[in-house]
């Protein structure tokens, strides 16, 4: 299995596990007890805020949301790529800001 991210409070840091699954044409990103649906291959940024980003707390340092997937098809793969992709952008974006706060 490929990882892609867990939620879990360790220290300062807030950590996230995502695994990417696939529902017919549709993918979703199962985490928890919650998902996020990938509509026509588009992740919706504001749905992914308020159910994964919104949970930083002040005393977070870090942010860290990796993906996994047991998907094979190589279609499949190259939206994982992207999607891996985005959320270490994100990551890096976020872990900067907190950096800087202080």
């Amino acid at each position: 299995m490929v990882e892609l991210n867990q939620l879990k409070r360790g220290g300062n840091d807030m950590e996230k596990k995502l695994i990417l699954k696939k529902d017919g044409d549709n993918y979703k990103l199962e985490f928890d007890s919650d998902f996020i649906d990938i509509t026509d291959k588009k992740i919706n940024s504001q749905i992914v805020y308020d159910k994964i980003y919104s949970k930083i707390t002040n005393e977070d340092e870090s942010v860290s949301i990796k993906v996994s997937t047991d998907l094979v098809d190589k279609t499949d793969l190259i939206i994982f790529g992207q999607i891996k992709a985005y959320f270490k952008a994100v990551d890096e974006s976020i872990n900067e800001q907190l950096k800087n706060k202080e």
